[in-house]
């Protein structure tokens, strides 16, 4: 476990779980085209939510995990370090307004197209499918698949 800050002074702790306690387990599973990959990851607990971070493969070159607070990414990263699988630990700015910073590992993620993307990450070709669908359709709005 890593204890560190928020932004109000209260400690915020970060752990590591076994994969199977990841609230997000069974997505993973079921989209990437190496589910066994899911086994091998760790579940990140953070607010008593574990979210799975998921190693890289010979089908999944890269990963992140996105967070609210440098601190907090700073511990996440530290963790990550000493699990196998996690290879060039890095934090940089998230893209979006809603996410302060990510952790990355693996190769960069290029900046491509959803199929080009998916397949960095190492989703089943349906599940890449899943999510241009619903882009072209967005009445139909399936969980995405990455």
């Amino acid at each position: 476990m890593t204890t560190t800050e928020n932004t109000v002074g209260q400690p915020l702790s970060v752990t590591l779980l076994p994969p199977v306690e990841a609230v997000d387990y069974e997505w993973h599973r079921l989209r990437l085209a190496e589910p066994e990959l899911v086994d091998q990851g760790v579940a990140i607990c953070l607010f008593r939510i574990p979210m799975l971070a998921v190693p890289v493969s010979r089908t999944r070159r890269g990963g992140f995990y996105a967070v609210h607070h440098r601190g907090v990414a700073l511990a996440v990263r530290d963790l990550l370090a000493e699990v196998p699988g996690f290879p060039d630990l890095r934090i940089r700015h998230a893209l979006t307004p809603s996410t302060c910073q990510v952790v990355e590992w693996g190769g960069q993620a290029p900046l491509a197209d959803d199929p080009t993307l998916g397949q960095f990450y190492g989703y089943r070709h349906s599940a890449i499918a899943m999510v241009i669908a619903a882009k072209r359709d967005p009445g139909r709005r399936p969980s995405p698949a990455f």
